[in-house]
Parts: structure tokens; C-alpha cells; sequence
């Protein structure tokens, strides 16, 4: 009892800094960084909304370490949950399924991965983007597994694929950078910015379906 009082002080004392800090409860106005972003974000970058134009502008090296620790991620969860063999399926998976909740996988899977594709080609547009659309493609790829679980999937090939993402990634980002240092060709901000939300959405999904893949057929490891 006395652990989970600490535990739940400790916690609140965590969410109150957080308000104070972010000016919320201290009545500190609002930091000039957000009137600048706010002010400047559409003609230095030409994205519609402020978001796509921090992480894929202001912030790019930051967001290229995040998909890195992505990757890193993947490479440790393939690393601990190597096995010699992968847990064999049922004989006939469907079993367990009723043919209403085939049918209606099989209508609610391309709405999911036109969702997916949606968010990633508008992130320049929406707030989000390439994260949340691989994510979403992610989640079909997981739908299509639970109604089907007896059609392989070729890990290596994702593997690569998202290896092959995250280096044209980085090489868009730092050859977009210097472009814009010494060329400052504005009007290629929007093709970037679909760019990079293209790679950042495939590399994404890429790499959360590895990461569910490999926990489904090594979880007893």
C-alpha cells in the first residue's frame, strides 16, 4: 500500500511539473519559439499545418534519430527472439472465426490500408503523417494475419526493405538541408515533404510488422 501511495505521488507530483513547466498553471506566457513557428512555419516551409513543418523541417534530425531508434528496436527484437523454429500454426486457422468476422475483415481491410496510404500522401496538409500511416498499415497487416495466419510473410524481404528506407531517409534529409542552405529552392518544400512522409510511413510499418511478427512466433522464448 505505502509503494503504490509513492508510486501515485510521485506521479502527480511528475504531471504538475510538466503544467508548470509548459506555463499551464504558472501563468508564464507563451514562449516566443511558438509565436515564431507559428508565425513563420508557412512560407519557410510551405506545409499547411505547424506539425509536418517541425518534425520534417526544423526538426528533421531529430525525427531521422527517431526512425533510427526504430530500427534499433526491430534489430533487438530480431536479436532476442531468434529461435531455430517458429511456432507452428493451427491446422486450419478459420476454425475459431465465424464467416461474419471473415467477411467483414475482408471489407474493413483495404478502407484500413486506404486510411494508412491517406494519412501518409496528406502530412504535409493534416497533422501526422508518415508515422501514423504506417502505423495504420501496420494494424491491416496485423488484421490480415489474424484472419489469415497460415500465408507466410517474408521477414528478410521487410527487414531489408526497411534498412533500404532509413538510408534514403537520411540521404533525402541531408541533401534536402544543404539544398536549402546554399540553393534555397522553396517552391521543392512541398515535394519533400511528401517524400519524406512516404519513406518515413513505409519504414514504419515495415518495421512494427516485424516487431509483431516476431512476437507472435517467438513469444515463448
Amino acid at each position: 500500500m505505502i509503494r503504490k501511495i509513492a508510486s501515485f505521488l510521485l506521479c502527480l507530483v511528475g504531471f504538475l511539473l510538466v503544467l508548470y513547466c509548459t506555463g499551464m498553471i504558472s501563468g508564464v506566457d507563451t514562449p516566443p519559439l511558438f509565436h515564431a513557428v507559428m508565425n513563420n512555419y508557412s512560407t519557410d516551409t510551405l506545409a499547411t499545418n505547424a506539425v509536418a513543418s517541425i518534425y520534417l523541417n526544423y526538426r528533421i534530425f531529430d525525427t531521422v534519430f527517431e526512425a533510427l531508434m526504430l530500427l534499433v528496436s526491430v534489430m533487438g527484437v530480431i536479436h532476442f527472439s531468434r529461435h531455430l523454429e517458429k511456432k507452428s500454426l493451427p491446422e486450419n486457422p478459420k476454425q475459431s472465426l465465424g464467416k461474419a468476422s471473415i467477411d467483414s475483415m475482408s471489407f474493413l481491410l483495404p478502407l484500413i490500408i486506404m486510411m494508412g496510404i491517406y494519412l501518409i500522401l496528406n502530412g504535409q496538409k493534416t497533422p501526422g503523417g508518415g508515422f501514423q500511416g504506417g502505423a495504420m498499415l501496420c494494424a491491416a497487416l496485423i488484421c490480415r494475419y489474424l484472419v489469415w495466419p497460415e500465408k507466410e510473410i517474408n521477414l528478410d524481404k521487410y527487414q531489408r526493405i526497411e534498412k533500404t528506407l532509413f538510408l534514403l531517409l537520411a540521404i533525402t534529409a541531408v541533401i534536402f538541408g544543404v539544398s536549402a542552405i546554399y540553393l534555397q529552392h522553396i517552391w521543392l518544400n512541398p515535394v519533400y515533404l511528401i517524400v519524406m512522409n512516404t519513406l518515413i510511413g513505409f519504414k514504419v510499418f515495415c518495421g512494427l510488422s516485424i516487431i509483431f511478427i516476431r512476437f507472435v512466433h517467438y513469444e515463448d522464448r
